[in-house]
């Protein structure tokens, strides 16, 4: 017996209704398949971790950059970086508008020497992250507000988040690298290689002492006075000075001894970007 058009017709609906379900599996499967090839997007944050560098220069460091800018003296382990040196840096000054703003200035005037259109102001209110006295650490959080006379300071991993950051949102091709611990001297053969350093010194090269204490999460965090930040820019070995661009007073030459005793006084601390 032979089935009736509406049944033949009805069985043809049923078949097409299942094979496009068929399809629509198949379908979602390879596009499953498809995105979880794909790599991953990165957070803001895990970019910024693949950014920032920690690394102390060391003398085989050193010595491996003397031998990239002198490539004839290659393999004289006994090679000293030249007798003098100066890189020519665009001034930034923090006033008026950041009276406690040397770190962010100092930052804005390494990245601009780079590039990139960085503004002091837009690194302090967007990218800097602030604290209270008493409350937070200066190695996580800038104490105070740089427009704020009175306001204390921060330390180089603050910068080296800020500046990282910075550069996330840019899309520059840069890495952050945190040279704390390193020895003055060792970076003036970053200073050789015409890469301006960020370093942690006091005003005027003032003596430094401890002022307020407070417990952070069981650490005890001190600041001490005169803090302050600026861009070494040149060394001279013949006059035993050193140049830098002082987001206080512009292009400044400081005794290289003080200044290493100063430099010291505030825990090597040091940012070059590259």
């Amino acid at each position: 017996m032979s089935l009736s058009r509406e049944v033949k017709s009805f069985f043809k609906t049923i078949l097409l209704l299942i094979l496009c379900i068929i399809a629509c599996i198949a379908g979602l499967i390879l596009y499953g398949r498809y995105k979880a090839s794909l790599p991953v997007a990165l957070t803001k944050e895990e970019i910024m971790a693949q950014i920032i560098v920690e690394a102390t220069l060391t003398d085989e460091d050193v010595q491996t950059l003397i031998n990239s800018y002198i490539p004839e003296n290659a393999g004289n382990s006994n090679l000293n970086v030249p007798v003098s040196h100066e890189i020519s840096m665009e001034i930034i000054l923090q006033n008026p508008e950041l009276p406690a703003g040397c770190e962010v200035t100092s930052l804005a005037m390494l990245l601009t020497h780079l590039g990139l259109p960085a503004d002091k102001c837009v690194l302090s209110d967007s990218y800097l992250p602030k604290g209270e006295a008493g409350k937070v650490s200066m190695n996580e959080y800038f104490i105070g507000n740089p427009r704020e006379e009175g306001s204390y300071g921060c330390y180089a991993p603050v910068i080296a988040g800020c500046a990282a950051s910075y550069i996330a949102d840019t899309n520059a091709s840069l890495k952050v690298y945190n040279l704390t611990g390193t020895n003055l001297s060792s970076l003036f053969a970053l200073i050789a290689d015409d890469k301006p350093v960020m370093v942690w010194t006091t005003i005027n090269l003032l003596e430094s002492f401890p002022t307020v204490t407070w417990e952070i999460n069981g650490e005890t965090v001190t600041w001490y006075s005169q803090e302050h930040c600026v861009v070494l820019t040149g060394y001279n070995y013949d006059t035993n000075t050193v140049t830098v661009a002082d987001p206080l007073y512009g292009t400044m030459e400081y005794d290289m001894t003080l200044f290493t005793e100063r430099y010291n006084r505030m825990f090597k601390q040091a940012i070059c970007i590259y």
